[in-house]
C-alpha cells in the first residue's frame, strides 16, 4: 500500500512504509468514521488573534465573556452558573462560579476535573489592556464576598508572556491565599484551535462570513452516533448503576470507543478513558483495569501514533498480567508485546525506552 506518511525515517533505500494509523485505516475501515466532510471552518489563527486583540474597539464585551465561559466548561468544570445582574458579575462579585454536584455524577465527566464539583471556583472574565490591575481588582472584590472559594480564574483577551504570567500568579497566589490561574489570548487560541472549538468560537463571539464545518454523517456514524448519545444519557444518570459499578465502567469504556470510532478529538477520547479508569480504579477489578489499560496501549499506537503514551499503558499492563492466570490477560500482553519489538525495530523508540530485551520475553 503507497502512503505519503513514513512510519519509518531510517535514511536508507528501504520502500516507505504506512503509518500504524494508515494500515489500521485500510485493514479495518469499519473501525473509522464513514462520514465526509463537505466544508470545513476555515479562519487562520493570526486573524482569530486579531479579532480578539480588537474586541473593545467593537463593544464586544459582553460576547467574550460567553465564549470564556463556554471555553471555561469544556476546559476546567462544567457546572458554571451564569451570573446576572446590571454590570458584569452581577451582584456576586463574580462573572461566573460552579455549582455543589454530587461526587455520583461528577466521576462521570470526560471534560474538566471531577474536583470542580465539590470545590467552589471563581471565574473573572476581562477584555481590558490594562489586565493587571483589572485582576488585582478582581481578585480583590472576590476575596471580598469570605466565599470558601479555592481557586481563582482569570480569562483575558490580552497576549501575556509565559514569565509575566508566573510572576503574577504566583504573587497573587501567595497574597490571595489561594491558586489565582490566568488564560490569555494565547492559550484560548490554543484551546479553539489544538482542542477543535474553532466551531464554538465562530459561534460564540459572532464572527461573520466564516464556513462553519459540514459534515455529511454516513451510515455506519449514524447508528454510532445514536448510541453514543444513548449511552451519555445513561451514564450521566447518578441512579442507574447503584450497586452496578462494573457496568458503569464497561459502558464508559463503549463510550470511549465510539468516540474513536466517530473520530472525535483526541482530547474527548482520552478524557472518557480516563472517567472510566477513575471509576474502574474504585471498582478495584484488576481484569477490568487490564482490559483498559489494553485498549488504551490500542488507541495511542493504531490512531495516535503516539509511542510515549503507548509505553505508559503498556507498562500498566504488564505490571497487571504478567502474574495472571488467565490466558486473555496474557494474549493482550503479547499482542502488545508485538507491537513493541515493531516500534524498536522501526526506530520509532530507542532500545532503552522499549525495554524489550527485559520484558516479558525474559520473564520467568
Amino acid at each position: 500500500m503507497s502512503s505519503s506518511k513514513a512510519f519509518t525515517n531510517s535514511g536508507d533505500d528501504r520502500p516507505t512504509l504506512p503509518s500504524p494509523r494508515e494500515l489500521m485505516r485500510a485493514r479495518h475501515p469499519d473501525l473509522f468514521s464513514d462520514s465526509t466532510v463537505i466544508g470545513r471552518s476555515a479562519l487562520p489563527r493570526p486573524v482569530f488573534d486579531h479579532f480578539l486583540d480588537t474586541l473593545t474597539a467593537r463593544k464586544e464585551e459582553y460576547q467574550f465573556e460567553h465564549f470564556c465561559r463556554l471555553i471555561a466548561e469544556r476546559e476546567i468544570c462544567p457546572n458554571l452558573r451564569i451570573q446576572t445582574g446590571p454590570t458584569g458579575g452581577g451582584d456576586s462579585k463574580v462573572d461566573s462560579e460552579n455549582y455543589p454536584v454530587a461526587s455520583e455524577i461528577a466521576e462521570r465527566w470526560w471534560f474538566g476535573e471531577p474536583t470542580g464539583g465539590a470545590e467552589r471556583w471563581a471565574f473573572a472574565f476581562s477584555a481590558k489592556k490594562k489586565w493587571v490591575p483589572k485582576l488585582k481588582a478582581d481578585v480583590a472584590s472576590i476575596l471580598s464576598t469570605q466565599r470558601p472559594y479555592s481557586r481563582i480564574y482569570f480569562f483575558t483577551n490580552q497576549l501575556v508572556s509565559d514569565r509575566v504570567r508566573a510572576k503574577t500568579e504566583d504573587a497573587l497566589t501567595k497574597s490571595a491565599g489561594i491558586p489565582v490561574h490566568i488564560f490569555d489570548r494565547n492559550q484560548l487560541s490554543h484551546f479553539v484551535y489544538e482542542k477543535g472549538y474553532l466551531d464554538l468560537a465562530v459561534r460564540a463571539l459572532h464572527i461573520e462570513d466564516v464556513p462553519v464545518e459540514t459534515v455529511k454523517l454516513g451510515s455506519l456514524d449514524t447508528a454510532r452516533r445514536e448510541e453514543l448519545l444513548q449511552l451519555d444519557a445513561q451514564i450521566a444518570d447518578p441512579a442507574r448503576y447503584e450497586g452496578a459499578r462494573y457496568q458503569l465502567v464497561e459502558d464508559c469504556i463503549r463510550g470511549a470507543i465510539l468516540a474513536r470510532t466517530l473520530e472525535r478529538e483526541r482530547y474527548e477520547i482520552e478524557g472518557r478513558f480516563s472517567a472510566a479508569e477513575r471509576i474502574a480504579v474504585g471498582v478495584g477489578l484488576t481484569s477490568q483495569q487490564l482490559r483498559l489499560a489494553y485498549f488504551r496501549a490500542w488507541t495511542a499506537f493504531w490512531w495516535y501514533e503516539d509511542v510515549g503514551e503507548f509505553l505508559t499503558h503498556y507498562d500498566v499492563v504488564e505490571q497487571l498480567s504478567v502474574h495472571s492466570n488467565e490466558s486473555e490477560d496474557l494474549a493482550r500482553l503479547c499482542t502488545l508485546y508485538q507491537l513493541l519489538m515493531s516500534a524498536e525495530r522501526l526506530k520509532q523508540v530507542a532500545p532503552e525506552k522499549s525495554r524489550v530485551r527485559t520484558s516479558l520475553r525474559y520473564r520467568r
